[in-house]
């Protein structure tokens, strides 16, 4: 039995508004919008983790 975590992805993004489906298909999670407010979020579904680049500028949208 394999008792080993699971590894959190890692995105790294230029804007601090981001969208998550899980990134498999239909068998992924509800579309969610996600604001970074500090540098990074982390998706309540499935884990990942967005890191806001150094540098990157927020668009406003």
């Amino acid at each position: 039995m394999d008792t080993q975590p699971q590894a959190t992805e890692i995105v790294h993004v230029q804007s601090s508004t981001i969208s998550c489906d899980g990134g498999v298909g239909q068998l992924g999670h509800p579309l969610v919008y996600l604001r970074i407010t500090a540098r990074q979020v982390t998706c309540p579904y499935c884990s990942k983790l967005f890191v806001l680049d150094e540098g990157a500028v927020d668009t406003g949208h």
